[in-house]
């Protein structure tokens, strides 16, 4: 657990974002440029023209494996805020989701750790530390998400999604699971629209070793180091660890989970998605490529 009086104080900034408010009344909603101050960051947003409808907002949650900190505190401190914002002082009803990542390296090399070795037992675990992580939130003054999106329960909807990435070209199987092609992105798609990769372009300029969360130094069978993780098939060790699949028994590599978790929840239209500064790349820039 975290000290909460201490993430109170580390998270008493002031939040800016430029926004316009819409002014409504019952026979006509005009919109007027009135500035709040308000600017959130690399908004990739279209103007929407369902003015009346709820704005749908995916974040990504917490990977359960350990206490929640800092960080986490400062992004759901802030994400809370604007959520507010937006639905309070712009008066626009929010859907809100959360990603929570209940499976991946880091949750299977702490339970291993700690003795955990089967999927009940890391089940547990991550319930344990999920449960732990909103209670922090509340403590903290967050509002609850209206939906908590799980990538365990999750898995056949990730699995068509693989799929169907394979079958339009997008993807290919290796030898330790189904990779994102790169280069198969149209020539018009901005990759780096994030400014995270600097003025390199060549083939080692995004080594994507990060689709391992758990820093271990592992050589991928993939054919271009640009290439990311959609399907990681069990190592040795750890085959009772995943779930069946075309490809072999595995589980799903980062950046798909929230890409399958948010087109089956909100569907084809997703107003703002949001997560930590860390998150930007390769997560998000992943996650905009594979869509």
């Amino acid at each position: 657990m975290i000290r909460v009086h201490t993430l109170r104080r580390a998270c008493n900034n002031t939040v800016r974002f430029t926004a316009f408010r819409s002014h409504r009344s019952h026979s006509t909603a005009a919109t007027s440029q009135q500035t709040s101050g308000v600017k959130i960051g690399h908004n990739l947003l279209a103007p929407r023209d369902d003015e009346n409808g709820a704005v749908t907002w995916y974040a990504c949650g917490p990977t359960v494996y350990d206490d929640a900190h800092l960080g986490h505190a400062r992004t759901y401190v802030t994400t809370d805020l604007i959520r507010r914002i937006i639905r309070d002082y712009f008066e626009l009803p929010v859907n809100f989701a959360m990603g929570i990542t209940d499976i991946d390296d880091k949750i299977i090399m702490k339970c291993e750790s700690e003795g955990m070795k089967t999927m009940p037992e890391i089940k547990k675990f991550t319930e344990k530390m999920e449960k732990e992580f909103l209670a922090d939130m509340t403590d903290l003054g967050v509002q609850r998400p209206d939906a908590i999106l799980r990538v365990s329960e999750h898995i056949p909807d990730i699995i068509v999604f693989v799929d169907n990435l394979i079958k339009g070209g997008y993807a290919y199987i290796s030898n330790d699971g189904v990779y994102f092609a790169y280069t198969k992105l149209p020539p018009d798609h901005h990759y780096d629209r994030f400014g995270n990769l600097g003025s390199t372009t060549d083939s080692t300029s995004n080594p994507s070793e990060a689709d391992d969360p758990s820093g271990a130094v592992i050589i991928h069978d993939k054919r271009d180091s640009r290439d990311f993780a959609l399907w990681k098939l069990c190592r040795e060790g750890q085959k009772d660890i995943g779930w069946d699949s075309p490809w072999g028994k595995g589980r799903p590599g980062w950046h798909i989970e929230c890409s399958t978790m948010t087109y089956q929840y909100f569907g084809t239209r997703l107003d703002i998605h949001s997560g930590g500064i860390d998150l930007q790349f390769p997560h998000h820039a992943n996650e905009i490529a594979q869509r």
